[in-house]
């Protein structure tokens, strides 16, 4: 292209980004040898126009050239990378990567390879500031390889590659099943042994749950909040726990029959799932037709409600492990 920026960059109708503005593209593909770049005294010393095609015998834009360009070499691809790394640099700081005060101050500082220090408590990850850099490296032979090669590495969050913080995935899903069966063998205990109501039995073991499932998420905070989907994923179960809490504590304070509790919760936990599959994943869609037919069954077979709200938690927590697993392997 030889002259990418922003300016050159057009978003249409579908969100896709289209490069336009080939001229110098087709220009360097009819002349392939390099113009000299200037090095007088006044020419260096004139501030810049990011705006500006051509100063004198450079042609493109000097706030976005390379290093070979401005030295009056043949541009290639390494050197289309560096201009869309200077841009992408300029979106993510919010400032230019060089010294823009005049053409031989950009000139010496590009040379240089200087970048501004990324400060501690910037919200860019270090990675992504790495990767960056590399693609703004004075010397074309050591950035990246090509720009797919970039653009893979861009791709590739690692707060958002499944296998950061599985281990955690793997103890809150073990967690879960094994609660959901303790407190299942538990109520069966206490009703042969206690004339205790089903409706205050489930609020009480619920909010057990709740202060156990927090209590392991806290233990692993460290693993969860280093993933974007570990985030994600324990805002969903704590929406959950939540949501049930709230739930039947209502349910025992308004006389509601624990089958009618139970098929809400699972109403609940259809809709917190549904709106799971549009903010962490769509497999998150099947578990939500998981508990929606566990309720369906709550509906039409009332004496199944302690089976169906279970087993449907258990089994969606293996759907999820086997997803996220999976991807992980």
């Amino acid at each position: 292209h030889r002259d990418f920026k922003p300016q050159n960059v057009l978003v249409d109708r579908d969100g896709r980004p289209r490069i336009i503005d080939f001229g110098l593209a087709r220009r360097g593909a009819e002349d392939s040898v390099g113009r000299v770049a200037p090095r007088d005294a006044e020419t260096l010393a004139r501030p810049l126009d990011d705006r500006l095609t051509s100063v004198d015998a450079l042609v493109g834009t000097p706030a976005y050239m390379a290093p070979e360009q401005l030295a009056g070499a043949d541009a290639g691809a390494p050197a289309d990378q560096f201009a869309y790394c200077v841009a992408l640099y300029e979106a993510l700081f919010g400032r230019a990567p060089f010294d823009r005060s005049s053409l031989g101050a950009l000139i010496s500082s590009v040379d240089a390879g200087e970048l501004p220090p990324r400060q501690a408590d910037s919200p860019v990850p270090e990675w992504l500031h790495e990767a960056v850099a590399r693609g703004l490296s004075p010397r074309a032979e050591a950035r990246w390889p090509s720009i797919a090669a970039l653009l893979e590495v861009l791709d590739q969050d690692p707060e958002r590659d499944l296998r950061t913080g599985a281990r955690a995935r793997v103890w809150l899903g073990v967690a879960i099943i094994s609660l959901t069966l303790a407190t299942w063998a538990f109520a069966a205990w206490v009703r042969q042994r206690w004339r205790v109501s089903d409706e205050l039995l489930t609020a009480l073991t619920m909010l057990l749950d709740v202060v156990l499932i927090f209590a392991l998420m806290l233990r692993l905070r460290g693993e969860i909040a280093g993933s974007a989907v570990n985030r994600a994923l324990a805002a969903w179960i704590g929406a959950l726990a939540l949501a049930s809490l709230l739930n039947r504590a209502l349910a025992l304070l308004m006389g509601s029959p624990y089958e009618v509790t139970s098929m809400h919760d699972l109403v609940l936990f259809a809709a917190v799932s549904a709106l799971a599959s549009f903010t962490i994943a769509r497999w998150a869609a099947w578990i939500a037709a998981i508990f929606g037919l566990a309720a369906l069954l709550v509906a039409l077979a009332p004496n199944l409600a302690a089976a169906a709200i279970g087993l449907s938690i258990c089994f969606a927590f293996v759907v999820a492990g086997g997803f996220t697993l999976r991807r992980a392997a």
